[in-house]
């Protein structure tokens, strides 16, 4: 194979194409600056092929195929699609890096800066029943999503920070700490058609369906600081390549609920400020016996 991509003989482009180069190595692409290079025994070989030939046309096609391939490489995380859990999605926006793909809106109660937050309540997760058909997996998706989302939020919020399940948060209220709510919801699922995921490469026919919607609440006010979703296609692939649990729809849930509850964790974390250290004694301390 080595040798089919050097420059030998008048034959290189010829051998690349039954390779499957299809003209778009590197020996067969133009390069302005070098039109021509010598090959063999004074030979030339042109990087330039002759006009309407096979190899031009398909180098031809070089944009058309790499904009394909990378749709079909972002195809698996999209825009989320309104499903009536928010009044209105026209301010959700891609996040930046380390939080692409969660397309999130920080609302006007928050403020320009991070919220100085205590405590982060993370209340269970829900089904969005009122839109959305339960399917059978309803239980094992909402635990799902329930353990994954607080355990990478203990793994990325600060030391100071508690998060907690407790429903009642009384104390901490009373004590004058910032108690913000996580609440978040499984909005739109599908489990696609299993027979057609390890097909046709990454072009997701079959694929299952995810979207989880959330946001981010003051407990004493009831506002909301921020607004976030992200929604997933999942062929259940390692490395782009089909497995045999590409069949099972829950496997390829635990990918994407995984991968989804990573980036939104990481998301929440950003939004908030964390506490000064012991900042529970200080507050009891100044707590009036």
């Amino acid at each position: 194979m080595a040798a089919a991509f050097s420059l030998t003989s008048d034959k290189t482009v010829s051998s690349c194409l039954r390779l499957g180069c299809f003209g778009l190595c590197t020996p067969c692409l133009p390069f302005p600056d070098r039109p021509t290079a010598r090959v063999g025994r004074g030979r030339k070989h042109s990087f330039r092929p002759e006009s309407g030939s096979t190899v031009a046309a398909l180098q031809g096609l070089r944009g058309p195929i790499l904009f394909l391939l990378l749709a079909f490489a972002l195809a698996g995380c999209v825009r989320p699609h309104p499903t009536g859990y928010f009044p209105n999605y026209a301010g959700l926006a891609n996040q930046p890096t380390p939080c692409f793909t969660v397309y999130a809106e920080r609302m006007p109660a928050a403020g320009k800066e991070p919220r100085l937050t205590h405590v982060l309540q993370v209340v269970p997760a829900r089904w969005n029943a009122l839109r959305l058909a339960k399917p059978f997996q309803e239980k094992d998706l909402l635990e799902m999503l329930d353990d994954d989302l607080i355990g990478y939020l203990l793994q990325y919020r600060p030391p100071a920070m508690r998060v907690t399940r407790s429903r009642n948060l009384d104390m901490f209220v009373n004590l004058g700490a910032n108690v913000t709510q996580v609440q978040v919801a499984i909005t739109d699922v599908s489990k696609g058609v299993a027979i057609l995921r390890p097909m046709f490469g990454g072009m997701f026919l079959g694929a299952t369906r995810l979207q989880v919607e959330g946001q981010l609440v003051d407990l004493r006010t009831q506002a909301v600081l921020a607004r976030f979703a992200r929604r997933t296609l999942g062929k259940g692939t390692a490395y782009g390549l089909p497995t045999p649990q590409s069949l099972s729809p829950r496997f390829c849930w635990r990918l994407s609920m995984d991968e989804t509850t990573d980036l939104l964790a990481r998301y929440i974390v950003r939004q908030l400020e964390a506490p000064p250290a012991n900042w529970l004694d200080a507050m009891l301390a100044k707590k009036p016996q």
